[in-house]
Formats: C-alpha cells, sequence, structure tokens
C-alpha cells in the first residue's frame, strides 16, 4: 500500500491559512502509512476517507490556524476559487499567531474517492491513499468541519458543490459546525 502527499494539502504551509506541518511531506507519507499499518485509521465523513490520529509524542511539528476569535485579530475577506475549475466564493481571512496543535488528524482519501472529482484528476499522485489534509487542533479535541466545507460536500453532485466529494451531513452537525466556527476562525501569519 502506498501513501502520498496530495498537491492540496501542499498548500498547507506556514504562510497559508491553514494548519500546517513544518518538516518535509516525506516524514508525514512514513508516519500516515505506520499509523495506518498499526490499526490506527478510522472512517471519515464516508466510506473511502480515513482520519489517523497524530499520536501525542508526534505532534511538535504541527500547527495549528484555528484561533478563538478575539479583538486583536485583523480581517479580511477575499473572492476566490480554492483551486482552478472551481467556482470563486466569499471568505475571510484572518493574520495572526498559529498556535503548535494539541490534536492532530492526517486525513486521507482512497484513489477512487479522489477520481470522483472530474476537475483535479490530474494533479492526483497514483498512490492508493493520498492525504489531503492535515487537520489541527489548538484543543486536545477534534474540530467540526468548516460549514462551507460541509456544504461543497453535500452537494458535490451539483454545481455549487464542485470540488467536493458527496456527503450527507445531519443539522445537527451543521449547527454543531457554524456554532463553533461563528466564534473561532483560521489566521494566517503575516
Amino acid at each position: 500500500m502506498e501513501i502520498k502527499a496530495s498537491n492540496f494539502v501542499k498548500r498547507q504551509t506556514r504562510e497559508s491559512e491553514f494548519s500546517y506541518y513544518d518538516g518535509d511531506w516525506e516524514y508525514v507519507e512514513r508516519l500516515a502509512l505506520g499509523l495506518y499499518n498499526n490499526g490506527f485509521a478510522r472512517e471519515g465523513y464516508r466510506k473511502g476517507v480515513v482520519l489517523l490520529k497524530v499520536l501525542e509524542g508526534n505532534l511538535g511539528n504541527f500547527y495549528s490556524a484555528v484561533v478563538p476569535i478575539t479583538d486583536d485579530i485583523e480581517f479580511e475577506t477575499i473572492f476566490e476559487a480554492r483551486r482552478e475549475g472551481e467556482k470563486p466564493f466569499k471568505k475571510s481571512i484572518a493574520y495572526g499567531k498559529k498556535v503548535t496543535a494539541k490534536y492532530v488528524d492526517i486525513v486521507l482519501y482512497r484513489k477512487d474517492v479522489l477520481e470522483e472529482d472530474e476537475t483535479d484528476r490530474e494533479s492526483l499522485t497514483g498512490a492508493d491513499w493520498e492525504i489531503v489534509s492535515v487537520n489541527c487542533s489548538p484543543y486536545a479535541y477534534d474540530l467540526p468541519q468548516s460549514p462551507s466545507s460541509m456544504a461543497r460536500n453535500q452537494l458535490a453532485d451539483t454545481e455549487d458543490g464542485k470540488g467536493g466529494t458527496k456527503a450527507n451531513y445531519s443539522g445537527d452537525e451543521f449547527a454543531k459546525a457554524i456554532t463553533f466556527w461563528n466564534t473561532h476562525t483560521m489566521v494566517r501569519e503575516r
């Protein structure tokens, strides 16, 4: 079995508005393979999506972009697509300081699930599984997905969901995500 870091996850850098790993992706690929082979995989929001909880001793180089919203965070609103071929959308960029993660999930998508999205097939690595995200939390627990990501996934089979991977969420899942993300944001460092 082969696990590779996708081009999509490699956008998660110190300079981005995302959480990130401060090191080389080959290490994260080996870490993911070890976690997967040692039974630390759990099913994500659908079949073909796996979450690997990074163990406490390996958290040191993972940084969370998620922080509580405070008066000193500066916001900027932009209108852009996540990647070429997708519809642009309004999003807020916040500026602040990223923090060492206290909880990390490495998110893997199986090859056939990634191939469902016809907009980005040329950038796939060809591996059995691809790392599509490192979800880093400043808390000792997993965070809800952003409501906009959830909506894109729920509507993946429509024009409004282009770039999403089909999923179905409950009203409670949406409500919890909205409540959390109304008081938290992802920051980009200046």
